[in-house]
């Protein structure tokens, strides 16, 4: 399998100072998609909304009062500064689409609502480009499409409202953040990283005992943030074994991970709190369909950008297929074997100790002992590894050990 030079700079999930966090978001492209573009994209897009609120804000508290933006007004210099944002983003999002034409594996992870959200960003660029053209230069380029837009308020006259501007950057926005979209993906980002400077969180809520109605409770809300933070760039897909001789889409870890979402989503998703939405059959069908492919060989850490925890991530959707009972047939006979006979092969529990007459082992059975040795089902029912027992049998009498089994 070809692996590039990513690898080499990969560093496990760890803990980390919160120093290391701002370098991490600043100064560190992998974080942003393993690409520049989207690295200056994602980094001005979080910029722009911040600066528009600071510019918005103002403007409905002092009663619409246009003066604030004029040289010497309260936000001016955020309007100078917004202006500069601007056009860094305007470039990156050019940068970001000739990318994305050109690169058939980038298209291969956008989802439905990616290409609205491309087409209110182009939009708001073409909105953006033509109003700083005509306000910078003059009615010289009042043709340009979305450049006179205006409604002038009848109780305020000479002040102008933009409402295309209002509904589409604030819808984006809201949008953004519901469906799961740019925003919501960088936001995320921006929190796993800050929050493995305080501390390390587990994905999975230990000792939890999952529900068929709640098959994705068992996620923490550090899980939650992971799943929402995948830029679904793919680079994961280099590194999958499963995927290097499949050769298919859904044998990827991209494909566990947004289908994983998408699913996770309907109960633990923003729309989820004013509707409840139920997780079908077909939905956990289709989850089931592409986790029991994965290896959990960790290959697609080495490569994720955001330094996701993908094995655990594909572990707590096991237990969600298995609570939804989408699992594998095998899986489901394991589960009811360990519930009827305590081990793995469904034989009965009276026969846990016969390997010692089958292997002729000296084994004291006692009440009391200093050591206690507990057998395996493995090892107490495979035939095969009958003899690690009789071997640690051999060593402990050899030792002079007082001991028994369990």
């Amino acid at each position: 399998m070809k692996l590039d030079w990513r690898v080499k700079v990969f560093r496990y999930p760890i803990k980390k100072r919160l120093y290391d966090a701002f370098v991490e978001l600043l100064a560190y492209p992998r974080m942003w998609f393993s690409s520049i573009s989207f690295w200056i994209f994602h980094v001005t897009m979080i910029l722009m909304i911040i600066s528009w609120l600071a510019m918005d804000l103002p403007f409905f508290i002092t009663g619409l009062d246009e003066s604030i933006f004029e040289p010497g007004g309260l936000v001016y210099p955020i309007r100078i500064f917004h202006r500069f944002v601007g056009a860094a983003f305007v470039v990156a999002f050019v940068l970001y689409a000739i990318q994305l034409f050109t690169n058939e594996r980038l298209r291969g992870g956008l989802e439905p609502f990616d290409y609205i959200e491309f087409g209110l960003i182009a939009t708001l660029v073409v909105y953006g480009v033509s109003y700083t053209l005509s306000s910078v230069l003059g009615y010289a380029f009042s043709f340009l499409p979305l450049t006179i837009v205006k409604f002038s308020l009848p109780w305020r006259p000479g002040v102008f409202v933009v409402p295309l501007h209002i509904f589409i950057v604030y819808g984006w926005f809201l949008s953004s953040i519901i469906f799961n979209g740019a925003i919501m993906k960088a936001m995320a980002c921006i929190a796993i990283v800050f929050i493995r400077s305080v501390s390390l969180p587990e994905i999975t809520r230990l000792k939890f005992k999952i529900e068929r109605k709640r098959p994705f409770k068992n996620l923490t809300k550090y899980g939650v943030l992971q799943l929402l933070a995948c830029g679904k760039c793919g680079d994961c897909i280099d590194a999958c074994p499963v995927y290097e001789h499949m050769k298919d889409e859904p044998f990827s870890p991209r494909t566990r991970v947004l289908r994983y979402k998408r699913k996770m989503l309907k109960q633990r998703g923003l729309i989820s709190l004013l509707f409840k939405r139920k997780v079908s059959d077909s939905d956990a069908k289709e989850l089931s369909d592409v986790l029991y492919g994965c290896t959990l060989c960790g290959r697609c850490i080495t490569l994720c950008p955001n330094e996701l925890d993908l094995v655990n991530l594909f572990k707590a959707a096991r237990e969600s297929a298995f609570a939804l009972g989408s699992a594998p047939e095998i899986i489901r006979n394991i589960s009811s074997s360990i519930n009827a006979e305590k081990n793995l092969y469904g034989l009965p529990n009276e026969s846990r100790t016969d390997w010692i007459e089958f292997e002729s082992a000296k084994v004291p059975r006692k009440r009391k002992a200093e050591t206690v040795y507990f057998i395996g089902c493995l090892t107490s029912y495979s035939g095969r590894l009958n003899k690690i027992a009789k071997s640690i049998s051999a060593i402990l009498n050899y030792l002079g050990e007082d001991w028994t089994i369990l």
